[in-house]
C-alpha cells in the first residue's frame, strides 16, 4: 500500500462514521468532513514528481520561462497555451516543478469546496467517491485539472448571475486542456437550458443505451469519430487515441446502472438549489451510457461532470425524492465499489506496471536531493511507457 491507499482507507472509515453519526450528530459530521477534506488535500499536495506523465512535465518545465518561445511552439495549436504560460510564470518566479503543482491543487480543491457547499449531508462519502473515481485527474493530470477547476467555478459563477466572470472562466478552460473547448461549449449550452424542465423518465433511455453499449463492437465509437473529420488533425489524433482504448466489463458498470436507476425512479425537485444543474447531470449520464466501453475517453470527459452529478444525486436522495430501499442499495454498492477500487489499486502497486504509483512525496527531500528524486521518477515513467503502456494499449485494439 502507498500513501493514497491509506488515504482511501481513511476516507472509507470516515464515511462509515458519518453514516452512523449523521442523524444525531450533524455538527460532528461537519467537523469530520473538514478534517477529511484537509487530509485529502495534504496527501495530494505532498506528491513529488509523481505519475507516469512526469517525464513530459519535466521536459515542459525545463523549456519554460520564455513567453515568446512558448507562443511560437505547437502548444498554441493544442489549445493548452494557458497552462504553458502558467509554467513560464512559475519558472520566472524560480519555483520548482513541485511548487508549480501547489496552486493547481489548491484551485481544484477550492472549486470542490465551493461546490460541496450545496451538499446537504454525507459530504465525507461524496468526497470519498470523488477521490476514488477521479483519482487520475486529481493526482496525475495537472493540465486537465486546471481546466476542470475553471469549468466548475464558471458554473458556480453563473449560478450567482456573474455571467461575465463565468464566460471568462470557460474561456480559460478552453486554453488549459484539449478537452476544455468541447466541454466548455457543451456545459455553456446546458446552462442556457436550465429553465427547461426535465422529466426524469428520460433516464430510462440512458439506462437502455448503457445496457446496449456493453455489447457494442470495440471500434464502434472510434470508427464513427474517424469518419467525422470535424476536428483539427492534432485534436483528432488525441480523440481517436482515447476512444480506441476499450473494455467491455468494468466494476463501475454496477455504479452507473444503479445511479441511473435512482435517477429514473426519482422525481425532479424544481424548488431545490441543485436542480439548476439538471441538464448538466443528464448530459453526464448520457455521456457515460454512450461512451461506457471507451473508458479512457469517458474518464477524461467525465471529470467535468462528476462533481455536479455527485452533489445532485446525493441531494435527491437526501430530500426523499428517491425510494429509500433503492437509495440504500445504491449506497451499499457505491461503498463496496470504493472497497474494491482501493483493493485493486493497492494490489496493482506490486505489479511491474505499478512502478509509477510507488510513494514519492516531498518528505523524501529530507534524505534525498531534488535531482535524485527527479531522476528516479523520470526513470520509473520511462519504464512504464516502454514496458507496459504500449503493450496494454495495443492489446485492447
Amino acid at each position: 500500500m502507498n500513501i493514497f491507499s491509506w488515504l482511501f482507507v481513511y476516507l472509507m472509515a470516515a464515511s462509515i462514521a458519518e453514516f452512523a453519526l449523521q442523524r444525531d450528530y450533524p455538527k460532528i459530521c461537519q467537523q469530520l468532513y473538514g478534517l477529511s477534506f484537509a487530509v485529502a488535500l495534504f496527501v495530494v499536495l505532498i506528491k513529488y514528481y509523481y505519475g507516469s506523465d512526469i517525464g513530459a512535465y519535466i521536459l515542459w518545465y525545463d523549456k519554460a520561462g520564455d513567453f515568446g518561445q512558448t507562443a511560437s511552439r505547437a502548444y498554441v495549436a493544442r489549445s493548452e497555451i494557458l497552462f504553458f504560460y502558467y509554467l513560464d510564470i512559475c519558472k520566472r518566479l524560480h519555483l520548482t516543478l513541485w511548487m508549480s503543482t501547489i496552486p493547481l491543487t489548491l484551485l481544484y480543491f477550492f472549486s470542490i469546496a465551493q461546490l460541496f457547499k450545496s451538499l446537504k449531508r454525507f459530504k465525507v462519502f461524496a468526497l470519498t467517491l470523488l477521490m476514488i473515481l477521479d483519482f487520475n485527474l486529481i493526482v496525475l493530470e495537472a493540465r486537465q485539472c486546471m481546466a476542470v477547476s475553471f469549468v466548475i467555478l464558471a458554473v458556480l459563477s453563473a449560478d450567482k448571475r456573474k455571467y461575465a466572470l463565468s464566460l471568462l472562466l470557460l474561456l480559460m478552460a478552453t486554453f488549459s486542456h484539449k478537452s476544455g473547448l468541447p466541454m466548455a461549449v457543451i456545459i455553456a449550452i446546458m446552462m442556457l437550458l436550465r429553465s427547461v424542465k426535465i422529466d426524469h423518465s428520460v433516464y430510462w433511455v440512458a439506462l437502455v443505451i448503457l445496457t446496449f453499449a456493453v455489447f457494442l463492437p470495440n471500434d464502434f465509437v472510434s470508427g464513427i469519430l474517424a469518419k467525422a473529420h470535424v476536428l483539427s488533425s492534432e485534436r483528432s489524433q488525441s480523440l481517436l487515441h482515447h476512444a480506441g482504448t476499450t473494455v467491455r466489463f468494468q466494476a463501475v458498470l454496477a455504479v452507473y446502472l444503479l445511479a441511473m436507476l435512482c435517477m429514473a425512479l426519482s422525481k425532479p425537485a424544481w424548488k431545490t438549489d441543485t436542480e439548476r444543474w439538471a441538464w448538466i447531470v443528464l448530459f453526464g449520464f448520457v455521456l457515460l451510457a454512450v461512451l461506457y466501453r471507451n473508458w479512457f475517453l469517458v474518464n477524461r470527459l467525465r471529470s467535468y461532470l462528476l462533481p455536479f452529478m455527485i452533489v445532485y444525486a446525493f441531494n435527491m436522495v437526501d430530500e426523499n425524492h428517491v425510494d429509500q430501499i433503492v437509495s440504500q442499495v445504491t449506497a451499499c454498492v457505491l461503498f463496496l465499489f470504493c472497497v474494491y477500487s482501493t483493493y485493486k489499486y493497492s494490489a496493482g502497486l506490486s505489479k511491474p506496471e505499478g512502478i509509477t504509483s510507488a510513494d514519492s512525496t516531498v518528505l523524501e527531500r529530507f534524505s534525498h536531493s531534488e535531482e535524485e528524486l527527479r531522476a528516479r521518477q523520470a526513470e520509473r515513467a520511462r519504464y512504464y511507457w516502454n514496458h507496459y503502456y504500449t503493450k496494454y494499449y495495443q492489446s485492447e485494439q
